[in-house]
């Protein structure tokens, strides 16, 4: 099974043995690599941790302005492992983590907004096929 994101592709066995292979994730993480930002926000709520999205254009003046120190290591104490996809499923639906997103800032310096990944993800449906 093939795993589609954007023009970068990669089986469900590469992506899960990658996360496997996580111990840490980078909170505050800005990076223009589609595919390492999506497996580092995977592990963060596989693992229930609470992780904050930055823009990757987000300029030096709204970090400063919202304290925000990018690309911030936080190690998880032993880390879930996942061997089959149904399991993968199973965590993402029971993650108790929290996404928070600075809005873009158009009419001032961005404000950080918080959400349960539960309440985000409420009305994602998963196919079988």
């Amino acid at each position: 099974m093939i795993f589609l994101l954007g023009e970068i592709s990669w089986s469900y066995e590469e992506l899960l043995n990658e996360l496997n292979s996580k111990e840490f994730f980078y909170d505050n993480f800005a990076c223009d690599d589609l595919r390492e930002f999506y497996v580092n926000l995977i592990f963060a709520l596989i693992n229930n941790s609470e992780i904050t999205l930055v823009d990757s254009d987000i300029s030096e003046h709204e970090k400063l302005a919202n304290s925000i120190v990018s690309n911030q290591k936080i190690v998880v104490d032993n880390p879930k492992k996942i061997d089959i996809l149904s399991d993968f499923f199973q965590h993402l639906k029971q993650s108790k983590s929290v996404i928070s997103l600075y809005t873009s800032g158009t009419t001032g310096v961005p404000k950080k907004i918080s959400h349960s990944f539960q309440n985000l993800s409420k009305n994602i449906k998963i196919s079988e096929n």
